[in-house]
């Protein structure tokens, strides 16, 4: 659905799925002792986000 030009249930559910998918790559790593490889969280944290939900909507919306 389009509202005002953003196509708002989608933007939203890619956010879910790239918010979930770094907590599943947190927990991963936190068990398998791999969390060094994202040394500064605050920044690496997002941006892992932000990649997931971006793939997220050219693989499920692609317009």
């Amino acid at each position: 659905m389009v509202l005002f030009g953003a196509s708002f249930p989608d933007w939203l559910l890619c956010s879910a799925i790239g918010i979930l998918g770094m907590i599943i790559i947190h927990i991963i790593l936190s068990k398998t002792k791999g969390r060094f490889f994202l040394h500064p969280v605050i920044i690496v944290y997002p941006c892992v986000t932000a990649l997931i939900s971006m793939l997220t909507w050219l693989l499920f919306f692609p317009k």
